[in-house]
């Protein structure tokens, strides 16, 4: 009789897209980039195996969860989740570079991860002029935010999945959420706030397991159609939330590569499979 496999903790569980091989991706970890009351915050940086010395479009993998809350729930920080670790190598395999960090606190360090990212671009690799935001689950409304923050320009697309965004005209779908999960959710902006010209990616999961996740994001994608500004929503109806750790099949995969061709066409002009466009 075939036994079960071993259950393994959330923390350990990677995604179910095939890992890139281990020597088509450089990691450099504990980049320190700022100073806690606890001590350093370091960011890790996730690149492909380069032949020549060129600077790479990047993706800021956004935490909004504090890491003393998240390692007292989950037992290690965001950034050392198999889960995040498994996307950022999935970035850099596809020609981009991933960056993870730990925080103290979300919106000020996420904050100083972007400040230091721009300041030291070019002894990390990266094109500061082509930077792209990505928030999951609980980490999208902070992701959001940022984007409705900053200065025009500052990055050149954003992804979100499964993710929790904003709350708009009146609801409180997201508000409730963050206080029963503890993620950051700035709020008090709308889709005015956000650059005109930013093409955003919605992955919206049918069998979501929190009904007020996709009326949130529901709202914000009519709201983002009504004003004709650049959004893309794939609607993955078999999927549960996380699907990229609990849903594996071919559509999974398929849906992930949609995120990656977003991603490569916004950042590096060409598509996922490495097609010039």
């Amino acid at each position: 009789m075939s036994e079960d496999p071993p259950r393994r903790h959330l923390r350990e569980i990677p995604m179910v897209y095939p890992p890139p091989e281990p020597e088509q991706v450089t990691v450099v970890a504990g980049i320190e980039y700022a100073q806690a009351a606890t001590g350093p915050l370091t960011l890790d940086l996730y690149a492909p195996v380069r032949t020549s010395p060129v600077a790479l479009p990047a993706i800021v993998l956004v935490a909004g969860y504090p890491d003393p809350g998240y390692e007292k729930l989950l037992g290690c920080r965001f950034k050392d989740m198999a889960m995040a670790t498994s996307w950022a190598r999935l970035v850099a395999s596809f020609g981009m570079v991933a960056l993870t960090y730990g925080n103290a606190r979300p919106a000020e360090d996420l904050d100083a991860v972007l400040r230091y990212v721009r300041e030291h671009a070019a002894e990390l690799g990266i094109d500061g002029e082509r930077l792209a935001l990505w928030g999951l689950s609980g980490n999208g409304p902070l992701a959001l935010a940022a984007l409705a923050l900053a200065p025009r320009g500052s990055f050149q697309c954003a992804m979100f999945s499964c993710a929790y965004l904003v709350d708009l005209d009146g609801a409180t779908h997201i508000a409730d959420a963050a206080k029963q999960w503890g993620f950051t959710n700035p709020g008090g902006f709308g889709v005015e706030d956000l650059p005109a010209d930013l093409p955003i990616l919605i992955a919206r999961a049918g069998q979501e397991q929190d009904p007020g996740l996709n009326h949130a994001a529901d709202r914000f994608v009519a709201a983002m159609l009504a004003a004709n500004r650049p959004i893309s929503c794939v609607n993955f109806a078999a999927a549960p939330h996380a699907f990229e750790l609990f849903h594996d099949t071919l559509e999974t995969r398929e849906v992930i590569r949609q995120m990656m061709r977003f991603a490569r066409f916004h950042l590096a002009g060409t598509s996922a499979d490495g097609v010039n466009v």
